[in-house]
């Protein structure tokens, strides 16, 4: 091989090695870019995960004042009901019965006064 096709040999292969060094440097662009994506997906991954344990602890603490709550009600209940044996068990004088009186008709006068007292005697 003469000196002159060994030249454009090693021309042919450095700008392949230009062209290879090229797309390398673009490669790593595009690999900086994805590292930072994957820094602010991960960091919002932390925030999400922060946020789900709060809420986690706020219903844990919900839960548990609602279990103290239904203790709570359950015990009155308890006495409520205790009481209401404790008076069914002892003996009530029958209460009399009361009969009101049937309101007067109103006959359609009309005269005010008439009206007037059929008002008063409803109240």
């Amino acid at each position: 091989m003469s000196h002159r096709e060994r030249i454009i040999v090693v021309k042919t292969r450095l700008d392949v090695l230009k062209a290879s060094l090229e797309e390398l440097y673009q490669g790593q662009h595009r690999l900086l870019g994805v590292e930072s994506l994957q820094e602010e997906a991960e960091s919002r991954i932390d925030k999400v995960k922060a946020l789900v344990d709060r809420l986690t602890d706020d219903t844990k603490d919900s839960v548990q004042h609602l279990q103290e709550m239904v203790v709570e009600l359950t015990s009155k209940v308890t006495v409520l009901t205790r009481a209401l044996n404790a008076r069914s068990n002892t003996r009530i004088a029958p209460t009399q019965s009361f009969r009101a009186p049937d309101p007067h008709c109103y006959g359609g006068a009309r005269d005010v006064k008439e009206l007037e007292n059929f008002l008063f005697d409803m109240e």
